[in-house]
């Protein structure tokens, strides 16, 4: 009796350890499902995110390759677009240590050997310059002046020993200590088209910032070269300005051991290229404006390059006939750095000290037109 009541206590306890094993052994087979299932679920979640990710990226990009052709005159001043890579012959040309490729072009007539020699500096307070009084003494620097400059360390104040262009007369400049001055729109800068880097992206910006009408249109953006400005060429053109303004040269120049003459070639060569397509159009270069110290020492630039270049420039310019504007000048201290106050990084000019900019090209031009 005893041993049957045992067997059956044993039965009973098997049968509920078989019982609690199979429970455990479902739990875990559902544990198991549910991981596989939801590991599924995640890879198939970030295989369609992936799908539809690589979709917007190929067709935005199809739309910005096939909306580049038709910009309007009125996205220049709305926003500054962004470069899109366009396989143009300038891509070659980007990295500023590499001989230049030139396209083939037609024969050109040589220039005269005649020197043209304007009048020597002069100091002199002209009508046409809006508030003498606050601005104060004005001294002008000719292109090949034989005059002594005693206000200035300029580009331009030894004679150019060179073979000027026959019929060229090289723009003035006006040197004057910069300071905060205000900017009246009086339709100077009407159908007026601002190219170049980041400096030149502060005209947008600043007008925006400090509340006052510009004008001017402006194809700009961060990093600019004068290879990266020609790969926008079709947009320049298209835009068809009556005035062109060129500042470009600070990321060119900022290497190791930029080749300047090269650079400069470059460059003049671009303008040359523009003015073949826009005849109606005045085109202007901006000397490439100077640094100081604080920059140096984040960047490969160096400020003694930058002046070395814009001598070169200036030499080019003389050669080509093409006009120029130094206002790097006026910006230098006694150094020859840009000021301090003028700049809160060493390389971009303080947004107030831009209708200063604005109010000098104008003079410059009105002065010599």
């Amino acid at each position: 009796m005893m041993e049957t009541e045992c067997e059956e206590m044993m039965k009973e306890t098997n049968k509920r350890q078989n019982r609690a094993y199979r429970k455990r052994r479902k739990r875990r087979k559902s544990l198991m499902k549910t991981i596989i299932s939801t590991v599924a679920v995640l890879c198939l979640v970030t295989v369609v995110i992936l799908a539809v990710y690589g979709v917007y990226r190929f067709a935005n990009k199809m739309l910005s390759s096939s909306g580049k052709k038709e910009s309007k005159k009125s996205d220049f001043k709305v926003e500054l677009a962004n470069l899109d890579g366009n396989d143009t012959e300038w891509i070659k040309d980007e990295r500023i240590d590499e001989p230049l490729t030139e396209p083939a072009t037609e024969p050109v007539t040589e220039p005269s050997t005649e020197v043209i020699t304007e009048v020597p500096t002069q100091i002199v307070e002209d009508p046409n310059i809006k508030n003498p009084d606050v601005r104060g003494e004005y001294v002008y620097i000719y292109g090949n002046s034989t005059g002594v400059l005693e206000r200035a360390d300029s580009y331009s104040n030894e004679p150019y020993s060179g073979t000027v262009k026959e019929g060229f007369t090289p723009l003035s400049q006006i040197y004057r200590t910069p300071g905060v001055e205000e900017f009246v729109d009086d339709g100077f800068y009407n159908n007026t088209l601002f190219v170049g880097d980041s400096i030149t992206t502060g005209i947008t910006i600043y007008a925006n910032i400090y509340k006052y009408n510009m004008p001017a249109n402006v194809l700009a953006d961060k990093g600019y070269t004068i290879g990266k400005i020609m790969m926008r060429k079709d947009e320049i053109i298209d835009f068809n300005p009556a005035r062109l303004f060129i500042l470009v040269g600070s990321n060119d120049l900022n290497s190791q051991n930029p080749n300047i003459e090269n650079i400069a070639e470059r460059y003049l060569k671009a303008v040359a290229e523009l003015k073949d397509a826009l005849p109606n159009t005045k085109i202007y270069i901006i000397l490439t404006l100077p640094i100081n110290t604080k920059y140096e020492q984040k960047a490969s630039i160096r400020n003694a390059k930058i002046t070395e270049f814009d001598k070169q420039v200036v030499k080019l310019c003389n050669e080509q006939g093409v006009y120029y504007i130094d206002m790097a000048t006026s910006l230098k201290g006694a150094d020859g750095m840009l000021r301090e106050e003028l700049t809160s990084d060493g390389l971009h000019l303080k947004g107030e000290y831009y209708p200063y900019w604005y109010n000098l090209i104008e003079d410059i031009i009105k002065v010599n037109e």
